[in-house]
């Protein structure tokens, strides 16, 4: 798990059968890199990746952390800018409740990017202003995960209670809000609407325009994995 690696396949008839050769991003010493997710700007021109560091995966020494991630592209992912930080606290390494996790990015507009990440109880955010060059040096907490993101489904086994982000565009109701796609325990879609980077409030309601996932849709063939050293 030493990098994200991300690869993309142009449209038209053969899309999905011939893929680029790829493009690293995360690569820091012996750190390993986990949960990553892709947001692409509404003009297709910019790709941001986040996901989770860990200093060392499983690892209950104190001095052992995890933080999120983030960093951006262009149109063909071909090289990805020095990852910066987006979560003002860190986790630990121990791939639970208590580690920082489940980063998903969302496009506000061209230049303002968000992020939603689970730790422990709640769901946090923060927010860049230029393209996802910097975040604010605060986090926001917006909603609370119910028991923490480490949840146990009877009969399942363990599911990552993580949020999944959207932003309503133009023909949505109400537009520029922004949904927060629930876990099992969460509940009711949290909808964020206002100044994003400023005073973005929450409350519940219904989901915009049909299931937040159709507007993640919009990363088309790109494709993020880790690769394994």
């Amino acid at each position: 798990m030493d990098r994200i690696v991300v690869q993309h396949s142009k449209p038209g008839n053969a899309v999905g059968e011939r893929w680029s050769k790829g493009s690293g991003a995360g690569l820091n010493g012996t750190k390993d890199q986990d949960k990553e997710w892709l947001a692409v700007s509404p003009s297709g021109d910019r790709v941001a990746l986040c996901w989770t560091e860990f200093d060392h995966y499983g690892s209950e020494a104190a001095g052992d952390s995890t933080r999120i991630l983030c960093s951006t592209t262009g149109r063909k992912a071909k090289k990805w800018s020095e990852p910066v930080s987006v979560s003002a606290m860190e986790g630990n390494c121990l791939d639970g409740d208590s580690t920082v996790e489940g980063a998903v990015p969302v496009w506000i507009d061209e230049m303002t990017l968000g992020v939603a990440w689970a730790h422990g109880e709640h769901i946090r955010w923060n927010v860049s202003e230029d393209a996802g060059a910097t975040f604010r040096s605060y986090e926001q907490y917006i909603a609370d995960i119910i028991g923490g993101w480490d949840q146990v489904i009877p009969g399942i086994g363990r599911a990552n209670g993580m949020p999944v982000t959207g932003v309503a565009r133009e023909g949505c109701t109400p537009e520029g809000c922004m949904s927060i796609g629930p876990t099992s325990a969460m509940g009711p879609l949290i909808r964020m609407c206002g100044s994003f980077g400023r005073t973005t409030k929450a409350r519940r309601g219904r989901s915009l325009c049909g299931s937040t996932t159709t507007l993640q849709a919009s990363i088309n063939s790109s494709l993020g994995w880790r690769s394994t050293r």
